[in-house]
């Protein structure tokens, strides 16, 4: 799960794009269960964030961020899963 921050941190993730975002995005956000049928709270909420890109460019792309309580989460040192290096 991705938890916005104040900080300067990045996390390893993929971009997909969307060729209809206007019909993909509701089907996404129900996934995620935030969409207009769950009710709240949400664990999640969509924002826009800043990506860097492999080749450098940096574009803004929609995420998923977690929004409820992190108190009995672990952190993830290395900002990419696969790598581990909870906290």
């Amino acid at each position: 799960m991705v938890v916005g921050s104040q900080e300067d941190q990045w996390i390893a993730g993929e971009v997909y794009s969307l060729s209809e975002p206007s019909s993909a995005l509701p089907m996404l956000d129900g996934y995620e269960g935030c969409g207009s049928a769950d009710p709240p709270p949400h664990a999640f909420e969509r924002h826009t964030v800043e990506v860097l890109m492999d080749d450098g460019q940096t574009i803004r792309a929609w995420a998923y961020l977690y929004c409820l309580d992190t108190g009995d989460k672990s952190r993830i040192l290395s900002g990419d899963y696969l790598r581990g290096e909870f906290s």
